[in-house]
């Protein structure tokens, strides 16, 4: 995981957990 800056708010973090999720689903 790259080093990222703090998140500005708890939804910019879910948005990205999303869709770093659906990527290692396409990628399995």
């Amino acid at each position: 995981m790259p080093d990222l800056p703090t998140p500005q708010d708890d939804t910019e973090a879910a948005l990205f957990s999303e869709s770093w999720d659906a990527v290692l689903s396409y990628a399995a």
